[in-house]
């Protein structure tokens, strides 16, 4: 799907959904239910956020060699080394969250901070790879 959409298209897409089930999640209450009716809307947005954050892999491994297609091997380098950030990724979102919890009790600033991250982010990839006459199309 990256190849035949772009993988800038992608993560673009990826974040606007990060940022719409991180919004869901702190507004709707549902890192801190107060019923069990809330349950499966927390399963559906999680569920969602998963299914974006594959796609967005997908679409950020496919920018790599595009961007650097002058250097073939930086590329590679890029890719690794993105790929060794992202095993680290699970580690440190555990231990953001668990920090969360045992200070406030609450994940509710985890999940501002996911918000402002790709909100970020978001804004970066779409500047640079995916606006009209940018940079490095892709």
């Amino acid at each position: 799907m990256a190849d035949k959409v772009g993988g800038a298209i992608l993560t673009t897409i990826t974040g606007l959904g990060i940022l719409a089930g991180s919004i869901l999640l702190v507004t709707q209450g549902l890192v801190a239910p107060t019923s069990m009716d809330q349950f499966p809307l927390f399963v559906t947005v999680i569920l969602g956020m998963f299914f974006f954050t594959g796609i967005g892999n997908a679409g950020t491994f496919r920018q790599y060699p595009i961007i650097f297609k002058e250097n073939p091997r930086q590329a590679a380098g890029v890719i690794g080394w993105t790929a060794a950030i992202a095993a680290f990724g699970p580690f440190i979102f555990s231990k953001l969250i668990g920090n969360n919890i045992s200070a406030n009790g609450t994940v509710n600033q985890f999940f501002i901070g996911v918000c402002l991250f790709t909100l970020l982010a978001t804004a970066i990839n779409w500047w640079f790879y995916n606006r009209k006459n940018c940079e490095k199309p892709s």
